[in-house]
């Protein structure tokens, strides 16, 4: 079946539904609070975290937004701004499903050759959290040039949602897929965090001659085992963890302890919740709030950014229940493409990995070995889950680093080279200048290791200084290259054997005296979002 070809879309909701709005925010009725106590937060991994956050949002926090939700915020301001995007409705029909109205957002760029991008968003966010990046990837100042496609989620923002059940990931991977080839880009590479990341990943898994590279900037992985990843567990049992790592860890505890009450609810009982937020957009706001702040690094959310993105899910076009429904979905099917599906090994698919120390999982390096052919790797020391809206800067430099002329996927799409030099014979050969042998130092010292990238033909970097691989061996490491290497060539094929790996335990020896307790956190959280 044909389909007409996108056109624009212009965002207007009507004025009863603006009434309907401020009529609850009047009506509203908000609960007591009790007065926290002197002692530390829960949370000490976040440093805008106070006592008065350990049990919920604050309720002073929750009536002033409501307030100005209300009174003050301007939501047509808010709509003639995402009016300027270049906004596109299309009409994509997934199998077995009825065919959905799919919002996107679309930057062609003015370069010959640029690189077609799919970028995709998670939840609590939507497409607002591309706008920042948009200015950054057009190729300006000799950096990379992308076509940005930046979805509306189906059950998110103006997209429709599905009115049968089953639809998860792979329907939402089919839905971004389809969309891509609808508009011409037969080959891509992606960016994503949160569900994006899942969305993206099974992408890679399910149209791996189409989607030829990934970066992620969330994940969840299993530990490396002996069975399947030897060297990568050899390593990970051997290796003391770098500063970095460790707050990984505590920041992991942190939200396994403390932080994902909402993900169970989303993923067994998505109904029932959905009837508290349909109906009060106090409690949606709640409910959201809380989590752009724990999630974010100490980014100063404005109260009309936050109504703006509350807004986004209160008039949504599948309505403000909807969004949640893929926590279900994607947990209740086969597991090949479940969400714990995607920590599996996906081969062919080059991957791309950035590090932010307010993620909410953040599993250690070795763990990203499992996942794929890791060609780059950064740490920052500033950013959260909503990484491309808060520090978006860093988001575009990774991608100019992996994509750029001398990044290890320069020119991985064919014929979209005319903005680059020739690409290299293999892109595989720069690999090891970009994945870095261990995170930054400040605010993170590093604990110098010894690394040895994933790629197909077994580039090492040996040797560290602060955490920036030298190329050249220390003295006593050259002897370990060539066993190094082998182990590394005989884990490759089992990787690819095997396609990754799923649960396995290490007892942490040698790991500085982390006790187990951590690495069993830490692969207990891998299960979560």
């Amino acid at each position: 079946m044909t389909h007409p070809p996108p056109t624009p879309y212009t965002i207007t909701i009507p004025t009863t539904a603006l009434d309907t709005l401020h009529g609850k925010l009047l009506n509203a009725i908000f609960p007591d609070e009790l007065i926290p106590n002197q002692a530390p937060s829960t949370n000490p991994t976040n440093p805008t975290s106070t006592p008065a956050w350990d049990r919920g949002a604050p309720l002073a926090d929750i009536k002033r937004i409501a307030t100005y939700w209300r009174e003050e915020f301007d939501w047509r301001k808010a709509e003639a701004s995402m009016n300027e995007l270049p906004n596109y409705r299309t009409e994509i029909e997934v199998d077995g499903f009825e065919p959905l109205g799919v919002h996107f957002v679309w930057q062609r760029s003015e370069v010959e050759g640029a690189v077609p991008l799919l970028f995709v968003h998670g939840w609590p966010g939507s497409f607002l959290e591309v706008t920042k990046l948009l200015p950054l990837l057009k190729g300006d100042k000799g950096s990379p040039a992308f076509h940005v496609v930046a979805p509306s989620l189906p059950n998110f923002g103006f997209s429709d949602g599905p009115k049968k059940a089953g639809f998860g990931l792979p329907q939402y991977a089919e839905t971004c897929h389809k969309l891509m080839l609808q508009l011409g880009y037969d080959k891509y590479v992606t960016q994503g965090g949160d569900w994006g990341m899942y969305t993206t990943r099974c992408i890679g898994l399910l149209y791996p001659s189409h989607c030829l590279a990934s970066h992620i900037n969330s994940f969840r992985a299993n530990p490396p085992t002996f069975s399947n990843n030897p060297w990568q567990a050899l390593k990970h049992a051997l290796t003391p963890y770098s500063s970095f790592e460790h707050h990984g860890l505590a920041r992991s505890d942190w939200f396994l302890t403390h932080g994902q009450a909402y993900r169970q609810l989303h993923g067994t009982k998505p109904q029932t919740v959905g009837y508290i937020f349909a109906d009060s957009p106090v409690a949606l706001l709640a409910w959201i709030y809380e989590k752009l702040h724990d999630w974010s690094d100490a980014y100063p959310w404005t109260d009309e950014e936050i109504c703006t993105w509350i807004s986004l899910y209160w008039f949504s076009t599948a309505g403000p229940a909807a969004s949640v429904r893929i926590y279900y979905e994607a947990t209740h099917q086969e597991f090949r493409t479940s969400k714990d599906g995607m920590a599996a090994y996906i081969p062919g698919v080059k991957l791309g990995i950035s590090y932010f120390p307010q993620e909410i999982i953040i599993p250690p390096s070795t763990h990203a070995r499992t996942m794929g052919p890791v060609v780059y790797e950064k740490w920052w020391d500033k950013g959260g889950h909503f990484a491309a809206y808060e520090q978006p800067q860093s988001i575009a430099k990774d991608l100019e680093n992996m994509f750029g002329k001398e990044g290890p996927c320069a020119g991985i799409v064919p014929g979209k080279n005319h903005y680059y030099p020739p690409p290299r014979t293999s892109h595989q050969q720069y690999v090891s200048k970009f994945v870095l042998a261990s995170p930054p130092s400040p605010p993170f010292p590093a604990t110098p290791r010894l690394t040895y990238s994933n790629s197909d033909d077994d580039q090492m970097n040996i040797g560290a200084v602060g955490g920036i691989p030298t190329g050249k061996a220390t003295p006593g490491e050259a002897e370990q290259k060539e066993g190094a290497l082998n182990n590394q060539k005989r884990d490759q094929k089992e990787d690819l054997a095997n396609q990754g790996t799923h649960g396995g335990d290490l007892s942490g020896k040698g790991k500085d005296g982390q006790a187990k307790a951590e690495v069993d956190a830490t692969s207990a959280a891998n299960n979560l979002l």
